[in-house]
């Protein structure tokens, strides 16, 4: 019956706003139709809170077009869950919003459609409109009568907007805005081709099959590194690239050694060298600090290094190969790599064409794919990551019914995934020990609070704790044989290791958003007058230092681990200790993971239950 009213309402088209008047409240609100869409409603579908609400899509797409191609992809029960209406409609006029009962939404998401040239920039500027209205009702609640309120006379809860940016040069420009000063309207800002490789690569769980890219195969006390090899300067090459680049910090890396051991991250691509010189221009602050190699066939290449100034602290060096997976030379270098026992190696076929990544996928050199019976155990074998954007049944047939592709790991379609929320919900609980002070206990947090915390965050700071949250199991699964048990307090050697991984992987984290390093004499200079004696000195030092953050994106931390105050390296190890002597289900909660090795067992009475 559900879907027989939906039909009614999208054939109307435009006159489906004249109904909505009566129809839609407390509903969620998607305006745009592009793929991202199918995800969100996947995503309610499995929601038991979310489903029981009214979904209305706005597209400049044929709303029969939309909602058949919904419907199509989701399973039988998926479509007995829902209820979807699709209205013709621009996301960013005012009518088109209006006849959407913006104002009464309860979700809202900005994903925009397939076929937008500009579609970030129009996604942005339909997020100001969606902010300029709830503002407005908070400004002038007598001309919004209808606007909900709870039993004090206050606002009820505060609308949830996810804004879908698909350029990470869009997402970058989001960590240089300041906090949010709307009273309705929490954003949360999500890089699509980014948000497609956490869910392959953020790994929260031990006891399901492992497809991450370390594997749990490096530790403090071997000499095991990640090797990423993308096939394809896409978007969503660069994404994963990124995405790798931020969670690949493990406790073996040591700068100070003769030959510190890096992860590896490798793009293969017929114009690797001009894209290369593109990806550096893009990531400037990046390689001044990098070591990196472009390859144009086996025996040649050329190589670059960190800039003297800056020092050589990164613990991720990079690749280009000018070339394709059919030419000779680099599948023999593919072949070598798969056989040393010191890489884990993972190769992602990333072009943006679905049949033509499994083409390439199954064409790969067959020592890819010789997989042994025990494949569950955890054994060093590669992984090949196959983007397909649209469609992944035939993908998944290879993976799930023929042994020899079983380590075939399709990703990227519009699947459910509760990894946004769990996500979301770890770092908030991050954010709140961040701020923990000394001796509060963990029970005085309530989820009511987090969530105030949390609006008091800049979207930068959002951001790096989300970022943080995805790389914590990774960190504690490398010293896993190190962690406390029964509540212990965590010891010194520990919560050393730990905080190294921290700095290195915020390190990357800075970089990538656009910040850059101050070179080391400078650097050295600031530190010494900070914790000098005289009292104007330090205040200069001070100004300085926030002039360079908030002008000049120069940070001073963008350093060495044991160059760094010790002030700062204590901010580290605090957290870590709140983490460790956190309750399991804290540790769980915020690793959205079932298991921890090593942490204690779940406490019913924990306390920052999950929320």
């Amino acid at each position: 019956m559900k879907r027989s009213f939906n039909h009614i309402l999208h054939n109307m088209g435009r006159r489906c706003g004249l109904l909505s008047r009566s129809l839609f409240a407390d509903h969620i609100l998607i305006l745009g139709g592009g793929r991202a869409a199918l995800g969100i409603v996947r995503t309610v579908a499995h929601d038991e809170v979310l489903r029981s609400r009214q979904i209305l899509v706005v597209t400049k797409r044929r709303p029969r077009e939309l909602y058949d191609y919904i419907f199509s992809h989701l399973t039988r029960e998926e479509q007995g869950q829902v209820n979807v209406a699709v209205m013709y409609g621009e996301r960013c006029h005012d009518e088109a919003l209006k006849a959407a009962k913006l104002s009464k939404a309860s979700h809202i998401y900005i994903v925009g459609d397939d076929a937008d040239a500009d579609r970030d920039a129009r996604n942005v500027a339909c997020w100001h409109k969606v902010r300029d209205s709830f503002e407005m009702q908070v400004a002038e609640p007598s001309r919004f009568p209808w606007m909900r309120r709870n039993e004090d006379n206050r606002e009820e809860a505060v609308v949830q907007c996810h804004l879908y940016l698909y350029d990470e040069v869009s997402v970058k420009l989001f960590h240089a805005l300041q906090q949010e000063s709307h009273k309705r309207v929490e954003t949360t800002v999500v890089s699509y081709y980014e948000e497609a490789a956490r869910q392959l690569l953020v790994n929260d769980t031990l006891t399901d099959q492992d497809c991450s890219l370390d594997r749990g195969l490096i530790t403090f006390d071997n000499d095991r590194y990640v090797h990423l090899i993308v096939l394809g300067m896409t978007p969503m090459g660069c994404a994963i690239a990124a995405t790798a680049a931020q969670l690949c910090h493990f406790p073996n890396f040591d700068e100070t050694s003769a030959r510190p051991i890096r992860t590896k991250i490798t793009f293969v691509d017929a114009q690797a060298d001009v894209l290369m010189n593109q990806y550096k221009a893009r990531h400037a602050s990046l390689f001044d600090l990098s070591h990196y190699t472009l390859r144009t066939s086996e025996n040649d290449w050329q190589t670059g290094r960190p800039q003297a100034e800056y020092g050589d602290f990164l613990d991720v060096e990079w690749e280009f190969w000018k070339g394709s997976p059919a030419d000779d030379w680099v599948r023999q270098l593919i072949v070598q790599y798969a056989a040393d026992e010191r890489q884990v190696l993972s190769v992602a076929v990333c072009g943006m064409e679905g049949q033509c990544n499994l083409d390439e996928a199954l064409s790969l050199p067959n020592e890819l794919y010789r997989v042994a019976d025990d494949y569950e155990t955890h054994q060093n074998i590669p992984m090949v990551y196959l983007y397909q954007p649209e469609e992944a049944c035939l993908a998944k047939s290879a993976h799930d019914d023929i042994l020899r592709y079983r380590n075939l790991v399709p990703f990227g379609t519009d699947e459910y995934s509760t990894l946004a929320a769990r996500r979301r919900n770890g770092a908030r609980q991050l954010n709140a020990l961040l701020r923990k002070e000394k001796n509060q206990p963990l029970s005085d947090f309530v989820p009511s609070q987090l969530d105030v915390l949390w609006r008091l965050l800049s979207f930068d700071e959002k951001m790096s704790c989300c970022y943080f949250a995805d790389a914590l199991f990774t960190q504690l699964r490398g010293l896993a044989s190190l962690l406390p048990q029964d509540g212990a307090e965590a010891d010194e050697r520990l919560l050393q290791r730990l905080s190294h991984m921290a700095q290195s992987r915020w390190n990357m984290e800075r970089l990538f958003v656009g910040c850059r390093a101050m070179p080391a004499e400078e650097r050295d200079r600031l530190n010494a007058a900070l914790q000098s004696e005289d009292e104007k000195a330090r205040r200069e030092a001070k100004i300085q230092c926030k002039r360079n953050c908030n002008h000049l994106f120069v940070l001073k931390d963008i350093a060495p681990y044991q160059t760094l105050s010790q002030e700062r390296k204590d901010d580290f190890k605090v957290l870590y200790r709140n983490i460790m002597q956190a309750d399991a289900k804290l540790v769980r909660t915020i690793q959205s993971a079932s298991t921890i090795v090593n942490c204690r067992k779940e406490d019913e009475d924990a306390a920052f239950p999950g929320i």
